[in-house]
């Protein structure tokens, strides 16, 4: 059933290229791909394929086994070994998963790529495998959320190359592709709703000059210059008010000076927490002794020849209660419930990040070991 299948769509194949110049036999070639696209026998095929001359180079078409297009590529050889011209890669249903052009296997010019959902989810340009002048992203629900600006053509002197294993008989046809980006110049990134989050620039992949941070609600976060990639000279940091909660002053990185401000903005002095993680309440002095000395073996597994630890996330907010608790790795579901009921029943302080209280992701391993 496979290869009558397969049969059909060699039929098609060749009557979706008769529309190219008249060719003889030996001008068009059944191939066979596989699941990482790269050619194969007729057994271990996944995509059937074909490959038709045309002038000097090689057209590529494949197609998913219900006959939609998967590939459209452009080869220099007769190999199929050296991209040259578009190429073209579908997702399933004919929406197009990548759009860009190759010159000696290397990308040059106008790029894009598509989620799933028919989305477009990059566009830019490319110069010798390095990504050039402003690239645009969008999340998978059509939202602009990154316009950022690479290393202009003119600076672009080299070609940017991958290691192929010269050891695979038979590599996929996107090995040795590459993409370098070097980011230099203006950079802006958006949060889902279009609300800006931060602006700044980039020399040579380093944040250069002032950044501006924001909210989701609007508000300033903080903003500050720096100088190679290192905070540099005098930053403010603000709540999610608009009220100011920090003004320090660095060097090469490091804070050397300090001012702190309450919560209704006045001066509250020149000591406060810069950073700090969420932290358990509670008559201890060492939370990993008090974890160990409280969360009990389970008495069904006693005697169970079963050992691990039980890992675990969870976020404390900005309030300082603990949600999201959710177990990641187990060895025995009944140790995960201890360590759960242990989790739940704590009280916490929340983490604090330049004088403001912060909700935060944190991950905790429990040993059980014997």
């Amino acid at each position: 059933m496979k290869y009558k299948c397969y049969f059909l769509l060699f039929a098609l194949l060749g009557f979706a290229i008769s529309g190219f110049a008249q060719k003889k036999q030996r001008d068009s070639v059944r191939k066979y791909l596989d699941n990482h696209l790269s050619f194969t026998n007729k057994t271990n095929m996944d995509f059937a394929a074909m490959a038709v001359r045309e002038r000097d180079h090689w057209l590529v078409v494949s197609v998913y086994p219900d006959t939609n297009i998967l590939l459209r590529a452009y080869f220099l050889d007769e190999k199929l070994t050296i991209k040259d011209g578009p190429f073209t890669l579908y997702h399933p249903h004919k929406i197009k998963a990548v759009e860009a052009y190759f010159i000696n296997n290397i990308k040059q010019g106008a790029f894009r790529s598509w989620y799933t959902n028919g989305q477009i989810k990059d566009s830019g340009f490319y110069v010798n495998n390095y990504q050039s002048g402003e690239w645009y992203t969008w999340n998978e629900e059509g939202q602009l959320t990154a316009i950022l600006h690479y290393q202009d053509s003119s600076n672009i002197k080299t070609v940017a190359r991958a290691l192929v294993n010269p050891n695979l008989k038979r590599p996929s046809m996107l090995a040795g592709d590459t993409s370098i980006g070097v980011l230099s110049g203006t950079a802006l990134r958006y949060f889902p709703t279009g609300q800006l989050q931060d602006s700044g620039a980039y020399k040579f992949n380093h944040k250069q000059g002032i950044w501006k941070y924001w909210y989701a609600n609007g508000q300033m976060e903080s903003t500050g210059a720096y100088v190679n990639g290192q905070q540099e000279g005098e930053w403010e940091f603000f709540r999610e008010s608009g009220i100011r909660s920090t003004k320090e002053k660095y060097v090469k990185n490091k804070v050397a000076a300090l001012e702190c401000y309450d919560e209704q903005g006045a001066f509250s002095g020149n000591t406060c927490p810069l950073q700090k993680p969420p932290v358990a309440l509670g008559k201890f002095m060492d939370f990993d002794k008090y974890v160990l000395d409280n969360i009990y073996w389970p008495q069904e597994l006693a005697y169970a020849d079963i050992q691990g630890k039980v890992i675990i996330e969870y976020t404390i907010t900005k309030e300082g209660e603990l949600v999201d608790l959710k177990v990641l790795d187990t060895p025995h579901k009944l140790m995960a419930m201890a360590v759960m009921k242990f989790f739940n029943a704590l009280k916490w302080s929340p983490a604090v990040s330049h004088n403001r209280p912060i909700a935060q992701t944190m991950r905790y391993a429990v040993p059980f070991f014997r």
